[in-house]
């Protein structure tokens, strides 16, 4: 049986979290979350800013190798994403926020962009099959951390 896969990503977050023992942050609902699931320790990023990242992490290519490092690049021919390897293998793939991969998603690269967390709640997430759900929490994304004005 394929494992059902919740991939939720935190705009700039880093390791100020309490499951990384940061002393200082409150995260109790991250903290439960991480000791209930999958916590990453050596993790890192392919590039200091957000949409080279995602490129990378959609692609599983380097930015620089594919022509996406460049913060708002648009690259023309992108590679094949892993979300269709994971259509290939049977899953239901629910995306329904963030993009902003430094290119246009190919047709059919998901099955929907429809929020599913109600989805999941009465199990009609993917209709019977295994699913990859994610979800991008923009709250901590660094351009929205600071009141407006602040560096006018």
């Amino acid at each position: 049986m394929q494992p059902n896969v919740v991939q939720i990503f935190g705009e700039d977050t880093g390791r100020l979290l309490g499951c990384y023992g940061d002393h200082y942050a409150k995260t109790p609902n991250l903290d439960r979350l991480a000791s209930q699931g999958c916590r990453f320790d050596q993790a890192w990023t392919t590039s200091p800013v957000c949409a080279p990242s995602r490129a990378a992490m959609v692609t599983g290519q380097f930015p620089t190798k594919i022509g996406t490092h460049q913060m708002r690049s648009k690259l023309i021919n992108p590679p094949r994403l892993f979300t269709q390897d994971l259509q290939d293998a049977g899953y239901h793939v629910a995306w329904p926020t963030k993009l902003d991969f430094n290119f246009k998603e190919p047709d059919g690269w998901v099955n929907d962009r429809d929020p599913w967390i109600d989805r999941l709640r009465d199990g009609s997430l993917g209709d019977g099959k295994p699913f990859f759900a994610f979800v991008n929490l923009n709250e901590t994304h660094e351009s929205g951390m600071w009141p407006v004005g602040t560096f006018a």
